[in-house]
């Protein structure tokens, strides 16, 4: 952390409010199963992630930011007068954790985090315990003491609420903070599965990636974390599909597809995920996992948009007419179109997510297929 940000952090006693800033609180995933391997093990993954807290700092604290993070083992407190400064500063974390695999031996590192808008208030525990007393006993707790700690208010507590009702790797930022023009431009809407099996999605505002994230070797280290957390726990399998609709959603398609003939042309660079999809790897690989119709109604969804949807504005869509689609596009959605998983999950799918134009196209695709 910068000289600024320690200081505020290591000054004994000292009361910090904030007020108006953005509050977040993030965690390693799988922690807990970190610890039930080795002592060794769960010490590396703990220290691999406050490096990353630590050698990203720049991003948080440039142009005097007032912010702060406070570091917790396997999880952090941090805020931020800019709003900008608080998502590359995330961004670039998930950057560097993630990216940690680049297809090797060592694996990445997945977290969840929660972002809110509010006020932000720290003490030092040992003032807080001694609220109250008289000058004396202050003097004398203090002189005596070998505690040492800090005390959030209940904004931290928030925060905290919500990153545990987060079921999903990703970056789940509240009503409150989206409001922002310049964060709103950033995120996506994005489902994630916090009730049971037998219920559907749930929508959250989700932090897109950006370009230099998307990268070959990364998406190999998520489906291989992915697949170990299949085998591994029911408990974790979940979280992956909301970190592969982030994907989906954030690749610019007809950026790689405009000008392909087949679908082998999409196999390697950008297109990857969708010459996965459209060979069958998912179904062969995750067909037991619950969420998997959701994820590839998300594939289609971001297809529609790209070269069938014209938005008019906040609430109105229209169809463009005698659309045709690049012919591996056309082969990863006739694919998808024909799964009875997709088919079944449709009517659960949220509409706030997936619109009416959406599904008309859907309809009149899925119809014509047969």
């Amino acid at each position: 952390m910068n000289a600024n940000t320690r200081n505020r952090i290591g000054v004994q006693g000292e009361q910090q409010i904030r007020k108006g800033v953005y509050v977040a609180f993030i965690d390693v995933i799988g922690a807990r199963e970190y610890s039930a391997s080795t002592a060794q093990f769960y010490t590396n993954r703990i220290i691999e992630f406050q490096k990353a807290l630590y050698e990203q700092q720049l991003y948080l604290s440039s142009n005097n930011n007032d912010c702060a993070v406070y570091v917790y083992s396997d999880c952090a407190f941090m805020y931020s007068k800019s709003p900008t400064a608080l998502l590359d500063y995330l961004i670039r974390v998930r950057r560097y954790s993630y990216c940690r695999g680049n297809g090797g031996d060592t694996e990445p590192l997945f977290f969840k985090a929660a972002i809110v808008k509010g006020d932000f208030e720290s003490m030092d525990v040992c003032r807080l315990a001694i609220k109250g007393r008289n000058e004396d006993s202050k003097k004398t707790a203090i002189a005596d003491n070998i505690v040492e700690g800090i005390s959030f208010s209940w904004q931290a507590v928030e925060v905290y609420l919500a990153h545990e009702r987060s079921k999903a790797i990703g970056i789940w930022v509240s009503p409150s903070a989206a409001k922002d023009k310049v964060v709103k431009e950033r995120l996506l809407n994005n489902i994630h599965f916090p009730l049971s099996r037998q219920e559907g999605p749930q929508i959250f505002s989700d932090v897109r990636f950006i370009k230099e994230e998307l990268v070959d070797s990364v998406l190999d280290d998520i489906l291989r974390a992915f697949f170990k957390a299949k085998v591994k726990s029911k408990k974790f399998e979940k979280y992956y599909i909301p970190i592969l609709c982030n994907w989906v959603q954030s690749l610019d398609i007809k950026s790689f597809s405009d000008n392909t003939t087949k679908l082998d042309q999409l196999k390697e660079g950008d297109g990857r995920m969708l010459y996965l999809l459209g060979t069958g790897y998912f179904e062969r690989a995750f067909s037991s996992v619950h969420g998997l119709g959701y994820f590839y109604l998300t594939v289609l969804n971001h297809i529609y948009k790209t070269y069938f949807i014209i938005k008019r504005d906040s609430n109105m869509e229209d169809i463009k007419s005698g659309v045709q689609l690049p012919k591996s596009i056309d082969a990863v959605e006739r694919y998808l179109l024909r799964l009875k998983r997709v088919q079944s999950a449709i009517p659960s799918m949220p509409e706030e997510f997936m619109g009416a134009a959406a599904r008309r196209i859907f309809l009149d695709r899925l119809t014509k297929l047969r």
